[in-house]
């Protein structure tokens, strides 16, 4: 909790093997449509180690999030120590949209790449973009109201 606020803070990372990583922090956050009107109430799994927030492709379709055109995040899946590849395939390319995510009561507009997720713990999970923005807020000191207002 955030001193004077009652609210929580964002996870701090967590060192493990050299990294810092956010370890099994989940919080329910609401995701606005691609219109602003309404949204969707969704747990999300807060990892400092992705650079971005990914979301699931049918949560996006649902609440009709905006494909940004000619833009994709490029998936790093080598192991250490592999060959660099200078261009990103195709096979590692995901699409991108914009989303406005409302946590601890602010709202956060950001990018996220589409993934199929159904198969994970949540559907969307919350990346360093949004981390730092939310750190930057200090936690919330002021907001003064639910992580839905």
């Amino acid at each position: 909790m955030t001193p004077n606020s009652g609210l929580p803070c964002v996870p701090s990372p967590v060192e493990e093997n050299g990294q810092n990583h956010i370890l099994h922090g989940k919080e329910l956050v609401r995701v606005l449509t691609g219109n602003g009107v309404g949204g969707v109430k969704v747990e999300a799994k807060f990892d400092s180690g992705a650079a971005t927030c990914s979301i699931d492709t049918r949560l996006a379709n649902q609440l009709g999030l905006r494909v940004v055109p000619d833009t994709w995040i490029c998936v790093k899946q080598q192991p250490l120590g592999s060959a660099v590849e200078p261009l990103c395939p195709e096979k590692r390319r995901r699409p991108v949209v914009e989303m406005t995510v409302i946590l601890y009561g602010r709202s956060y507009d950001v990018t996220a790449s589409v993934a199929a997720r159904s198969h994970m713990s949540t559907q969307l999970l919350l990346g360093e973009n949004l981390l730092e923005l939310a750190r930057q807020d200090a936690c919330c000191p002021n907001c003064g109201g639910s992580i839905w207002s």
